[in-house]
C-alpha cells in the first residue's frame, strides 16, 4: 500500500527554513584537541573542536554520552587561546557554542590550515595502512 506523501511535499521546505540554522558565518571543518570547561560547575571535558567560525564552533567530548547542556556558560581552550560562549544546542555530534567575542579572521584561518581535517584523515588511513594483521 502506497502512502500519500502530496501533502507533505509542500511543507518540507518551510520545515528545513524553520530547522536551518542561522549563522552569520560559515563554520569550517576542522579536527583539533581542546578542552571545554562548564563555568558554573568548574568541570572540564576534554575534546576536539571539529567545526569553527568567527563565531562559534562545534566541540565534540571525548566522552560516550553527550548530555543536554544547552544554555550553559562555557569556556573552550583553541589552541593557546581561552575563549567564552554558550551552548546553543547539543546533538550526538557535539556541543554547538556561540562565541561571546568574534575571533579574528586571521586566526581562524591559521588555525585551519593547521588543524586541516584532510589531514587528519590522511595521517589515520596512513597509520592503518601500516598495521598488518
Amino acid at each position: 500500500m502506497k502512502i500519500p506523501t502530496q501533502s507533505l511535499s509542500p511543507r518540507l521546505p518551510l520545515y528545513r527554513a524553520k530547522t536551518a540554522p542561522s549563522r552569520r558565518h560559515i563554520r569550517r571543518e576542522c579536527f583539533a584537541p581542546g578542552a571545554l570547561t562548564f563555568v558554573d560547575r568548574s568541570f572540564s571535558v576534554e575534546g576536539a573542536i571539529v567545526e569553527l567560525s568567527l563565531g562559534g564552533l562545534k566541540f565534540r567530548p571525548g566522552t560516550v554520552y553527550i548530555l543536554n547542556r544547552t544554555g550553559e556558560v562555557v569556556t573552550v581552550m583553541i589552541g593557546d587561546l581561552q575563549v567564552a560562549g554558550k551552548i546553543m544546542n547539543a546533538n550526538p555530534d557535539g556541543y554547538g557554542i556561540l562565541l561571546y567575542d568574534e575571533l579574528e579572521e586571521d586566526f581562524v584561518d591559521r588555525f585551519i590550515a593547521e588543524n586541516n581535517l584532510d589531514e587528519h584523515y590522511a595521517l589515520m588511513e596512513s597509520q592503518q595502512n601500516g598495521i598488518r594483521f
